[in-house]
């Protein structure tokens, strides 16, 4: 596991806060060296509540241990080593969360090696930079399509990477 994710994300709709447990974040739990999960770690952009109540069946099985807000899911880095515990055993669950956050809201999350600048790194086995081909063109609902279509494209290439491709 890298140190540091990037994260880049695509969200068509605004997201609101309607109760207690309205949340749209990434939580991370980290697996100790004797196979139980011991920490957890939440990233948020503003919608989430301390006083949430709702629980994850895996992981910690509770509360995050801490919080930490990020201006945007959408282009942010998440430092996992600078929250991991002191036995750590490499292992850890990424959870994406979206709960009570509006009509119509739907989030794509891609993550790839960083670091802490936010600017990603080429995937290890990515060997021939220059001839990706494309892969696959999906549009904002998830249907995948022919080819790019007006307004946002999620495109996926040969090498590992995707790339949101906005066309006017």
């Amino acid at each position: 596991m890298p140190d540091v994710l990037k994260v880049d994300g695509l969200r068509a709709v605004r997201v609101q806060k309607r109760n207690v447990n309205s949340a749209l974040n990434i939580r991370i739990d980290y697996q100790g060296k004797d196979g139980q999960y011991v920490r957890s770690v939440l990233f948020h952009e503003g919608i989430y509540n301390s006083g949430r109540n709702f629980v994850l069946p895996w992981g910690t099985h509770h509360i995050p241990d801490e919080v930490v807000q990020v201006e945007s899911l959408n282009d942010c880095s998440l430092d996992i080593a600078a929250h991991k515990p002191s036995d750590f055993n490499g292992r850890l669950i990424i959870s994406f969360e979206m709960q009570a956050v509006g009509t119509g809201v739907k989030q794509n999350f891609q993550l790839t090696r960083g670091n802490a600048t936010g600017i990603g790194l080429i995937p290890e086995d990515s060997t021939d930079k220059g001839t990706a081909r494309t892969t696959a063109i999906y549009d904002l609902n998830g249907r995948r399509m022919r080819h790019l279509v007006r307004g946002a494209n999620i495109v996926s290439y040969s090498d590992g990477l995707t790339h949101k491709v906005y066309v006017p």
